[in-house]
């Protein structure tokens, strides 16, 4: 599993054209990021205030090396795109990933959310946190503006934006636990390991059964009857 800290340190925000004063969340809201004047981040169609999820988010993705990858599967998604669930680490175009929300919503193609839509798809069913609805006259779905045509790609999607939509209410209570709910990791601060955006189970501790003679006392041998 990723190190939590090394995950924060390595997706940092940082744009060094840009005036870090200027409202940036009419562009936050399309391409997802974070406005610094209204402490306000953006992405899957959701809006949150907790900026170490902001700084967390691997909004476009970042360059892989093959050759510096150790990872046997890994190296072969970068070539063919997938998703390692040992490394929590997606592909997509050649370009790393480094949680299962930003890795699906790399997967789909970009919509504009102006655009108008067929009768079908306006009476799909919609999910409640994500916003999502798969047509099936169509067969697509649409996740935060992004368009899908795998309804296995669809479902992903949708479970990856509802645990970040949990994520975003728990950022109140604990940021720490926030972000390793969505990067599968460990809250540093609650001790508390994520798996799928809930706590993980504790290992089972394996006892030796004891026999029944350890709780109702020692067993007398039997004798036999006189004759």
């Amino acid at each position: 599993m990723i190190a939590l800290n090394l995950i924060l340190a390595a997706f940092l925000l940082h744009d060094p054209h840009g005036d870090v004063n200027v409202c940036s969340c009419d562009a936050a809201k399309v391409h997802g990021g974070w406005c610094q004047p209204h402490s306000a981040g953006y992405f899957a169609g959701l809006s949150f205030t907790s900026k170490q999820l902001a700084d967390m988010l691997d909004y476009h993705g970042h360059s892989v090396s093959i050759d510096k990858t150790k990872c046997p599967t890994c190296r072969d998604m970068i070539r063919s795109g997938g998703y390692c669930d040992d490394c929590h680490m997606g592909f997509v175009d050649g370009k790393g990933y480094f949680s299962r929300l930003c890795y699906q919503i790399a997967k789909g193609k970009p919509i504009d959310p102006t655009a108008p839509r067929k009768p079908c798809c306006i009476n799909a069913g919609n999910n409640a946190s994500s916003g999502a609805g798969w047509c099936d006259t169509c067969k697509s779905g649409i996740v935060a503006n992004r368009l899908y045509t795998d309804h296995a790609d669809f479902k992903q999607t949708v479970q990856a934006v509802e645990v970040f939509h949990a994520a975003i209410l728990k950022a109140p209570q604990c940021e720490g636990c926030a972000v390793a709910m969505v990067a599968d990791a460990r809250c540093p601060a609650c001790k508390i390991t994520y798996q799928n955006g809930k706590p993980a189970a504790p290992p089972v501790a394996t006892k030796l059964q004891s026999s029944p003679a350890s709780h109702n006392g020692p067993v007398k041998p039997a004798t036999k009857s006189d004759p």
